[in-house]
């Protein structure tokens, strides 16, 4: 039986044989209000475990929901503040928020020509753009901190879409994963080939390090697209007191009371765990040889047009 309006594509897979399989997945149940999109699959597979595959050419021929064009598209450095963006927005009016949503991931990696990509990325985007209910009008997607390689490919597939970078001091960033590691900070875990990570003599087990290098990469990569005016930068500093002004009035949205009062309650609990009462990370629980290391490590990454002259923000 083939999928219909409601469900969506949740996995891509290409075999040997060269034919790209999509798996879909029912989810006209879910309240796609989780951090990241990988979480609203999971809980839907629980009530409605049933998935159903296609090949990827039939995808035109599935009868979905009207989709939602995309509003703007989310970029950042990890651990910066962009899941708590996703849900601020998430607290508009007919909005449809998907942080990371796996399938982009698979898709992006990919053995195909960038004008295929581009015609397959727009067709997965529209069908998770699906209208969840009579009033969406808003449609954000969040791309994992490795995903810059791909901007141009992507805007070149939604030349209209603006598109934001988060991004934050990289001690601070550091600091975070020495705690609690990302998969992209640790060697092999991801495919971060296109990152371009220059050449280090680190010893394997110096994953601070390795992580120094991955955020040199990615604010690198960032620089030249905010230059040319295609990345729009906002700083984790700057999320909660700007996403009127910065965010939702670029995109031509005005806030209506209710619509702030969500924002200004959501903005006082954790991104991730939405139970949890926000509370400012204790940087000084960072033990001082540990700073010094980062700060070094942060030091090529210090550049005047994200941080000026402030040692940190």
């Amino acid at each position: 039986m083939k999928p219909s309006a409601g469900w969506y594509p949740v996995k891509l897979e290409s075999p040997r044989n060269g034919e790209i399989t999509l798996t879909w997945q029912d989810l006209s149940a879910a309240d796609f209000t989780a951090p990241f999109f990988e979480d609203t699959i999971n809980q839907a597979r629980h009530q409605r475990p049933e998935l159903r595959q296609t090949s990827l050419h039939e995808l035109d021929a599935i009868p979905l929901s009207a989709a939602v064009p995309p509003s703007a598209f989310i970029f950042h450095t990890s651990r910066s503040g962009s899941t708590l963006l996703m849900q601020l927005l998430s607290c508009l009016d007919g909005s449809i928020a998907l942080s990371e949503p796996p399938i982009i991931d698979a898709l992006l990696h990919l053995d195909l020509s960038d004008a295929e990509k581009i015609l397959v990325l727009r067709q997965v985007v529209q069908a998770i753009g699906q209208a969840h209910s009579a009033g969406d009008r808003h449609f954000f997607v969040k791309y994992d901190s490795w995903h810059l390689p791909w901007l141009p490919l992507i805007r070149e597939a939604f030349p209209t879409v603006p598109c934001f970078f988060i991004y934050r001091h990289p001690v601070e960033i550091l600091w975070s994963h020495h705690r609690q590691r990302g998969s992209q900070m640790v060697p092999g875990l991801r495919d971060l080939k296109l990152l371009n990570l220059l050449t280090g003599c680190d010893h394997p087990a110096d994953l601070d390090a390795f992580a120094g290098r991955v955020l040199e990469a990615i604010f690198t990569q960032a620089l030249p697209h905010i230059r040319e005016e295609k990345l729009i930068p906002l700083g984790h500093h700057q999320l909660v007191a700007k996403i009127e002004t910065d965010v939702v009035a670029r995109l031509g949205i005005t806030l209506s009371k209710l619509e702030q009062e969500r924002i200004y309650h959501r903005s006082h609990f954790h991104s991730k765990r939405r139970e949890d009462r926000y509370s400012v990370e204790d940087e000084s629980r960072m033990p001082a040889a540990l700073r010094e290391r980062f700060e070094a490590l942060a030091a090529p990454i210090l550049m005047p047009i994200f941080f000026g002259l402030a040692p940190s923000e």
